[in-house]
């Protein structure tokens, strides 16, 4: 093999460096980003289950005011 071959073997081989590199700080940066997001959906589910309950024990207040009606009637 001629000189330029190994230099030309060599730069790619750089770039191959470089490219991983790069890729290695973008998986990074992604799985970054879903790590914070699986927080935000557990966060909102929480928030959801909250609401719900409340919910619930709204309606059950309500349902026992009308029922407490009815008996007056």
């Amino acid at each position: 093999m001629e000189l330029t071959e190994f230099q030309n073997l060599k730069e790619k081989i750089a770039e191959l460096i470089r490219s991983n590199e790069s890729l290695r700080k973008e998986k990074k940066a992604y799985v970054e980003k879903i790590l914070l997001r699986e927080r935000q959906i557990r966060e909102l589910m929480e928030r959801c289950e909250r609401y719900e309950r409340s919910r619930r024990e709204a309606y059950r207040k309500v349902d026992s005011l009308l029922s407490k009606l009815e008996g007056v009637k």
